[in-house]
């Protein structure tokens, strides 16, 4: 049958599209995508505040605590991902 590419105990089964072929590569892939996200969104968000809070705000520079604060987050996640020795 075509479609069909692994054989368990005897019967066929259908081959899965996009499935890893080590247990747990794809959360891992996963883990990745979502810090770049998270980095790309860092970036983004940081830019508008610093543009909101130089606008309408300039003598008060809250973004300063605000993006020192997310950046931790943001190398805390790096380290759930990358850390530990994974690569």
């Amino acid at each position: 049958m075509e479609g069909r590419t692994e054989d368990t105990e005897g019967k066929k089964m259908p081959a899965v599209a996009g499935t890893a072929a080590v247990p747990g590569e794809r959360s891992r892939e996963l883990e990745k995508r979502g810090l770049w996200y998270h980095v790309v969104l860092f970036i983004g968000v940081s830019m508008v505040f610093i543009a909101v809070n130089l606008l309408f705000t300039p003598t008060l520079l809250w973004v300063v605590p605000v993006t020192i604060l997310w950046g931790f987050f943001l190398m805390w996640h790096a380290w759930q991902v990358y850390g530990d020795g994974r690569t």
